[in-house]
């Protein structure tokens, strides 16, 4: 499979993929086999069908760079709890939670829930907070954890949007600074390890 250099980084890092086609019923998660750094080739195995909400994301959504808690609450607001925000994108976000501390029969799967956050502002150690209503999608366990994993769709209002928009940017750069960076290094020890040879 021919791929982006930049996304040959992130298999290696990871060693694992999902893709989808027309030609298939569903997502298939793969295995990286290896990859050519040169030629942009991975070699993938251990197909196998993925959950199905895999493919089911309208945007990416931007990894965060450092722990972010977030205060839950339910509908009527009269229940809360805590979480740690991982991944937020204009339309949703990934929230983890220990199983103690989160009541599956309190925040259910399609139940409205508000959440309020700090994200990290331009200047160094200025936040700003940040409300956003939001929907349970789904709700997964990790058992051997045992932390939830929560999916929101979110509905950020006409305050909330313009600080997703500019924090999802300024991610977005400074993750393909970061990428740019580990694709520069990677190159180099490919070519080190064939003069070396």
């Amino acid at each position: 499979m021919i791929v982006h250099k930049y996304q040959s980084v992130c298999l290696r890092l990871h060693k694992y993929t999902y893709f989808e086609s027309p030609l298939l019923p569903g997502v298939i998660k793969a295995s990286v086999v290896t990859i050519d750094l040169i030629t942009n080739i991975a070699v993938l195995g251990e197909f196998q069908y993925s959950d199905n909400a895999i493919g089911k994301r309208m945007l990416v959504r931007a990894q965060l760079a450092e722990s972010i808690d977030v205060l839950f609450m339910n509908e009527s607001r009269t229940q809360r709890t805590k979480a740690q925000l991982m991944d937020v994108s204009f339309t949703g976000m990934a929230v983890s939670a220990t199983q103690l501390l989160f009541n599956t029969d309190i925040f259910k799967q399609n139940s409205t829930v508000y959440t309020q956050f700090n994200l990290p502002g331009k200047a160094q150690g200025k936040f700003i907070p940040v409300n956003v209503t939001g929907t349970i999608v789904n709700i997964n366990l990790d058992k051997s954890k045992q932390v939830y994993r929560i999916g929101l769709r979110i509905f950020p209002d006409g305050t909330a949007n313009p600080i997703l928009v500019q924090y999802i940017s300024r991610r977005q750069s400074e993750i393909m600074k970061d990428i740019r960076t580990l694709d520069n290094k990677m190159l180099e020890a490919e070519a080190s390890k064939g003069t070396a040879a």
